[in-house]
């Protein structure tokens, strides 16, 4: 244990060094040379409704972060500043952080904890390079010890004997690796694989952290399913809905087929199909992954091969936060509005049903644990398919963030 004692002294050297020789100098002399802070703010000027609604301070640090990661990324500032005067003149140990923080980039990178090997040491795993690294950081010590995390969002710098954080550290109680790239497919929709999304990330980390908004928004869970949106579309032109009615529940609009399949067609599962038949084409979907195995054997039984490349999953709460951010509503199941039935009013009585189902998600997401509907359902009175609904609502509006 002596080799993480040793690298932790120095890691703490470090960062003696880090907050004079960068937070408190480089930051501020990159920033007013390269005009920094004005292409920030053109950058998050879009974000700006996000951004009010942080914890105060928040966009100090981002900014602070963002000029570092200029500085520090491939190619960034600092190798051109190495022979800079200001920069020749700093003592040997300074100019040899800075040559090894050039020699290593920074880099942002969704990760999670492997193991922990030693106190504030971290075996780290990138989900979408698969590469592992060794991270030392107090506060990740202290958020592991307070509450359960599925993915962290961090900017890491290499100090020659293993990384650190540098900025605000992001971490999430429900994002995954699919949330993650159903997000980057909205500003690059031609992302076919996970491995894709850092070369996304290292082009524009900002819309990124922007999930911080959605940092806490748990899980929904229906006894032991998890409920996650999941989609896939691909072409289908020899395909006759009116011969799989045995296993079907099927509806007709025109020329588009929806099949609900019988056993996973209701709470909370919704597993359906939906078949144009102008465009020879189908989507599978479903609202848990129980529901979309079945959907999808079934028709790999039937002899297609499905393109689980293209596969989208997202979880309402996570998909909730992206519209948000982005700033417009994202049709998942955009057929569904074909097969809608109208809602009858709602009587004095279901509303106390209504308010009594709430309440109790909203001691869930203040207490940071995760709801299970489907109960809160029955204990209240009301239908799953109604409590699925106010839940998605509800967490689409309850973007609590730490301070």
């Amino acid at each position: 244990m002596k080799k993480y004692e040793i690298i932790e002294s120095l890691c703490l050297r470090y960062k003696e060094i880090t907050k004079y020789l960068i937070d408190e100098y480089l930051i501020y002399y990159c920033a007013e040379l390269e005009q920094l802070e004005p292409a920030f703010k053109r950058k998050t000027n879009r974000f700006r409704h996000i951004i009010n609604k942080m914890p105060k301070g928040w966009y100090a640090f981002l900014l602070s972060q963002y000029i570092a990661y200029q500085l520090f990324k491939e190619d960034g500032y600092a190798k051109k500043y190495l022979s800079h005067p200001a920069i020749l003149s700093r003592s040997e140990e300074e100019k040899n952080l800075i040559k090894t923080y050039v020699r290593y980039p920074w880099r942002y990178t969704f990760c999670f904890v492997r193991k922990s090997p030693y106190p504030n040491f971290f075996d780290m795993i990138d989900p979408f390079t698969t590469e592992s690294f060794l991270l030392y950081s107090p506060s990740i010590e202290n958020i592991s010890q307070s509450h359960q995390v599925t993915l962290y969002f961090l900017l890491i710098q290499f100090n020659g004997s293993c990384w650190e954080t540098y900025g605000p550290i992001v971490d999430f109680t429900s994002l995954t690796i699919s949330d993650v790239l159903f997000y980057a497919r909205q500003f690059r929709p031609e992302i076919s694989h996970i491995e894709e999304i850092p070369e996304v990330i290292e082009n524009n980390p900002i819309p990124f952290s922007m999930l911080h908004i959605g940092a806490n928004i748990p899980l929904i869970f229906h006894k032991e399913k998890r409920v996650v949106m999941s989609r896939m579309e691909f072409l289908l032109d020899d395909f006759v809905p009116e011969e799989h009615s045995d296993v079907f529940e099927i509806e007709k609009k025109k020329f588009l087929y929806k099949l609900s399949l019988r056993g996973v067609d209701g709470f909370p599962d919704f597993a359906a199909a939906y078949y144009s038949k102008n465009e020879k084409s189908i989507m599978l979907t479903a609202m848990t992954d129980y529901g979309f195995d079945k959907l999808t054997d079934y028709f790999e039984e039937l002899g297609y091969e499905l393109p689980f490349e293209d596969m989208e999953r997202v979880s309402p709460g996570i998909l909730h936060v992206i519209e948000e951010i982005l700033g417009w509503k994202i049709n998942f199941i955009p057929y569904e509005k074909n097969f809608e039935k109208k809602e009858n009013n709602i009587s004095k009585t279901d509303q106390k049903k209504i308010n009594k189902f709430i309440n109790k998600l909203i001691e869930d997401l203040n207490s940071g644990v995760d709801s299970d509907i489907g109960l809160y359902a029955e204990q209240c009175e009301l239908d799953k398919e109604s409590a699925f609904e106010i839940a998605a609502t509800i967490l689409s509006r309850f973007n609590k963030t730490k301070d």
